[in-house]
């Protein structure tokens, strides 16, 4: 059986390499380390000149989980029409309300300014309360994909609900096993789901030596941010700082 394989990738180069290697599709981001973020359409330009095979771009304006103010919900509907008009296919989202349900109304808004580009929900699926149930209001909104590791921390360890959500789909919307996908356990994956795509980042490390003199600077924020908080300016610190350097 021929398995289509999408790759994640932050770069045009990267991009070439894997399409070079044999991956079918492009899931295109930025900032991988975080999760996946807008990539920039620069990026997606240099990206869409250089490979022939579709291309989704992720649109999420920021770290964390995923319910979206007014001003990053604006942001994701301008990136999506920038991101089309230099390449885009289609584009990975996913809009959650405060609650973790799925936001039907700006998922629906989203999908209804480029109606003709493959619209796939994210990941933010697997943190849904009830998975089944979420399945089916993504395919009565026509949601082209859902990539999703059925749940759990990998895609193999969440083959079984995988397994279920394929048979609950039936053909209605095509179901994208991500997350932890190696070498080393896809066959048994394929093996226990009949999954027909799968996607994965096959990823390894890069050298920049232009820091090498300073190995000790780093620029990371050092704020210490747990899996549900994302960073954000504190008016009240900024207000505090601009009256201490204004000076007495």
């Amino acid at each position: 059986m021929n398995v289509l394989l999408e790759v994640c990738t932050e770069r045009a180069e990267d991009s070439v390499a894997a399409v070079a290697a044999g991956a079918a599709r492009i899931e295109l981001n930025t900032a991988l380390a975080l999760g996946g973020l807008t990539p920039s359409a620069g990026c997606m330009a240099a990206t869409r000149a250089a490979i022939g095979v579709p291309i989704i771009a992720m649109l999420r304006p920021r770290p964390g989980p995923f319910a979206y103010s007014a001003s990053d919900f604006e942001v994701m509907r301008r990136d999506a029409d920038l991101l089309r008009e230099h390449g885009a296919d289609g584009f990975a989202f996913g809009c959650l309300t405060p609650e973790g349900h799925i936001d039907t109304e700006r998922s629906a808004a989203l999908m209804a300014q480029h109606p003709d580009a493959e619209w796939v929900f994210h990941r933010a699926f697997d943190v849904l309360p009830d998975l089944e149930d979420g399945l089916e209001i993504l395919i009565g909104m026509g949601v082209r994909r859902v990539l999703t590791s059925g749940g759990a921390l990998s895609a193999i360890d969440g083959a079984e609900v995988l397994g279920r959500l394929i048979a609950q789909a039936a053909g209605r919307l095509e179901v994208l096993p991500g997350g932890g996908i190696r070498p080393h356990n896809v066959a048994a994956l394929l093996e226990a789901t009949g999954v027909s795509q799968i996607h994965a980042s096959c990823g390894d490390v890069g050298v920049d030596p232009s820091g090498q003199h300073k190995p000790d600077l780093n620029f990371r924020s050092t704020l210490p941010l747990e899996a549900h908080h994302h960073k954000r300016v504190n008016a009240v610190q900024v207000a505090a700082l601009v009256r201490a350097a204004s000076g007495p």
